[in-house]
């Protein structure tokens, strides 16, 4: 143990030192060229393609007649609120005044002047603050499960950033698979520099008002959004070492008597045999098999979701291994060798998802699972590729792909292509699944969630892992979650209590622990510790026509369901004599003394976003970690957010905007089960509040194209109900669906605050 830990504090400081001497650098042997743009309705389009083997269209998601015909789309869009391109295009020319390109032997660097003060926001999954600002990220999809502030080589990668201040905001994308260097203002204050270890990429530049706008443009962009079932935003318990299907169904079992809810039990590698994907063990074919069990509990609205890595086990017979061999989809090593790593199954090959050929093997095998398996759902774990014998914990910068491409140039692409060929095997199979990664890559939000890794039971964890969460969400992926209490040893029971109410809203709420950890399922808590995750738990089922409906109407409007509380400049937050703290009604100034209130919204105004608050789907206001945010502007900004308790649980709802409650906490196959509903809403000064009601079979990929969204508006005098209009915004169901439609219309009850 003590050798361990040592290993552990040693490795850490070797990182810290790494990162302390990362830079970018413009020195004698970088030779400026020109890269002129292509100007596609005032967004710029760069293309660099000079590297032979990165021409394909495969390794580039962004290609110019797609842009030109997303573009033309959103531009079409009356109901998205866009910036006026001609006002905007004056800062975006005097940006490209500002950028400069270089060239190396075998890199680019990106050159970006900051001629104004910038915050940076985006990359996704970086266990950091969330202001990027003064600090140099690698994009290198690593097993990285020390996550310390300074190894910033984590499983997932997103190259989408935002350049904001109060007057514009410019999103930046690079499509470009390989390594990239982010150096935002650390190496000199005033300017980014981003090294690319290649001639080839796509940038795009754009520019609007505010970072809300520039949002949108990044997702009207990605076009596309991975569609959960609805089981799949249920509670979900998950843990390393559940070594057979009888322990399965005893936490199931002991979840049921004791009335918590339980939609999904992750399964990890224990249920392999050998760690060797596509097979079960022994311990889990007993009296019933793997297969029928996944049936039965499906009838009750429980879903088993297995692990799959990315290793395949070297195995004579195998018949994975045997086909990857055959078809010779599998990486390379500098030698143009097979490359082989040691993962959990010992030593390994590993399929290469550069190429169309490979991703159909893929597809195949996740189809073949799926009919053997009876599963509706999985967790894609290792894929970054994770391998324990390598330096770098991946593969090499040196390996080669099956079409001798280097690593450092194609490596963060492995993962989206694995993730779309088993989202479409599900799809080809009218399922709907329950599908998210550990590793991911630009874009990857199209075809699945992406859960933030191996954390650690502390409050920097949690923290962080909550900004992670945001940060995602401006890549453009929405399915996303934390491990739960952390996964790494044992959390105390203020921290899991704290932990549970920060996830609260999180789309993939998954309890999940390692073998090494204190056994965290919540029937096995104390009492009283095990009562208040209750109340969260139910409250999340009670919610979960709300967070449905908000979820998959912001996948149709385009815009993200959770962000950080942005900043408006129209919130009235700075104090005078008049209205000081001491002016503050009672109950108010007895909450926020202990705060330091002027830091608060100093930073609010300066960060132009609240990381610590969050708005889901603009309709609700969240606080986990209590700093009154929503208090502040209620009190100065014509109180715009009111608050509710439910059960101790706390949100705020926005001025006319309404929620969707049912009574139903128990796991439901789809919405229409849940009603009948009861809308609560805080009206506006019209006595007015609205919600969106999204109506599905949630389970069937025919879903994704079939379904109902609604705005329900209600309407007060003074304090009375009046009435309410059902407004629809898209409607494609089944005769037997709009049935159900108007039984839940026939039975709505409608409150105000």
């Amino acid at each position: 143990m003590i050798k361990e830990i040592f290993h552990t504090i040693f490795s850490q400081f070797i990182l810290f030192l790494k990162h302390q001497n990362k830079k970018v650098k413009i020195d004698k042997n970088c030779l400026k060229f020109d890269l002129t743009p292509i100007n596609i309705n005032n967004i710029l389009f760069f293309n660099l393609k000079e590297d032979s083997y990165l021409t394909s269209n495969y390794l580039f998601l962004i290609k110019e007649q797609q842009l030109k015909n997303i573009l033309k789309n959103f531009n079409n869009l009356n109901s998205i609120e866009k910036s006026n391109f001609s006002e905007n295009f004056s800062a975006l020319n005097k940006l490209i005044q500002n950028i400069f390109f270089y060239k190396r032997e075998n890199s680019t660097i990106i050159e970006i002047n900051l001629f104004e003060k910038f915050n940076v926001y985006g990359l996704g999954l970086k266990f950091y603050k969330f202001n990027r600002l003064h600090e140099v990220f690698d994009n290198y999809n690593t097993d990285n499960a020390l996550h310390s502030h300074f190894t910033d080589n984590l499983y997932s990668t997103s190259n989408i950033f935002y350049l904001v201040n109060k007057e514009i905001c410019f999103p930046f994308i690079i499509d470009f698979p390989g390594f990239i260097r982010y150096d935002f203002c650390k190496t000199d204050k005033n300017k980014i520099r981003i090294k690319l270890a290649s001639h080839s990429f796509n940038l795009i530049i754009s520019a609007y008002r505010n970072l809300m706008e520039g949002i949108k443009f990044i997702y009207n962009l990605q076009n596309i959004f991975y569609k959960p079932p609805f089981f799949a935003f249920g509670y979900t318990h998950s843990r390393w070492g559940i070594k057979s299907l009888n322990e399965v169904q005893q936490i199931i079992d002991k979840h049921l008597i004791e009335k918590i809810p339980i939609s999904n039990v992750c399964i990890d590698i224990d249920y392999m045999d050998n760690f060797k994907n596509f097979t079960i063990s022994k311990n889990f074919e007993g009296s019933y098999s793997f297969k029928d069990i996944s049936k039965i509990y499906q009838e009750k609205n429980i879903f088993l979701i297995p692990i799959i890595d990315a290793g395949i086990k070297i195995e004579k017979n195998y018949l994975p291994y045997e086909t990857i061999i055959k078809n010779e989809c599998y990486m390379k090593n500098k030698n143009g060798n097979i490359f082989i790593g040691k993962v959990w199954p010992g030593n390994c090959i590993f399929i290469d998802f550069t190429n169309q050929k490979s991703s159909d093997l893929w597809k195949d095998f996740i189809k073949n699972w799926i009919n053997y398996s009876n599963t509706r759902g999985c967790w894609l774990d290792m894929n970054e590729p994770s391998i324990f014998d390598q330096k770098e914990k991946t593969l090499s910068k040196d390996s080669k792909t099956s079409d001798d491409i280097y690593e450092i140039k194609v490596h963060n692409i492995h993962p989206y292509y694995q993730i779309k060929s088993t989202f479409e095997a599900f799809e080809e199979l009218n399922i709907r699944p329950m599908l998210f990664s550990r590793s991911g890559y630009t874009f990857s939000g199209r075809y699945s969630g992406n859960w933030t890794g191996d954390n650690r039971p502390n409050l920097k964890h949690l923290k962080y892992g909550f900004y992670e969460i945001l940060s995602l969400s401006l890549s453009g992926t929405m399915y996303t979650g934390t491990d739960i209490g952390g996964f790494w040893t044992k959390a105390s029971d203020k921290l899991l209590i704290q932990w549970f109410n920060c996830a609260l809203f999180h789309p993939l709420f998954r309890n999940h622990s390692s073998i090494f950890s204190k056994r965290k399922e919540v029937y096995i808590l104390k009492e009283k510790t095990k009562e208040k995750i209750k109340k969260i738990i139910n409250f999340r089922y009670s919610l979960i026509p709300t967070i449905y409906s908000l979820y998959m109407s912001s996948i149709f409007f385009k815009t993200p369901y959770i962000l950080p509380l942005l900043y408006n400049e129209n919130y009235n937050l700075k104090t005078n004599k008049k209205n000081s703290q001491k002016n503050l009604y009672k109950e108010l100034y007895k909450k926020i003394q202990k705060f330091d209130k002027s830091k608060i919204l100093k930073k609010f105004e300066k960060n132009l976003l609240y990381e610590d608050a969050i708005l889901v789907g603009d309709t609700i206001g969240y606080d986990p970690f209590n700093t009154n945010i929503f208090d502040f502007i209620y009190e100065y900004d014509t109180k715009l957010f009111k608050k509710f308790i439910f059960d101790e649980n706390e949100i705020y709802i926005k001025k006319g905007k309404g929620i969707i409650l049912t009574k139903k906490l128990e796991p439901c196959k789809n919405i229409f089960e849940t009603s009948p509903f009861e809308i609560l809403g805080y009206p506006d000064q019209n006595g007015i509040f609205t919600t969106y009601l999204y109506l599905d079979d949630g389970y069937t990929s025919n879903s994704y194209n079939k379904f109902a969204l609604y705005e329900i508006k209600a309407i007060f005098e003074k304090e009375f109900f009046k009435n309410f209009e059902i407004n629809t915004i898209f409607e494609d169901l089944t005769d037997n669906e709009l049935k159900l439609k108007e039984e839940i219309i026939k039975n709505l009850k409608i409150v105000r605050s």
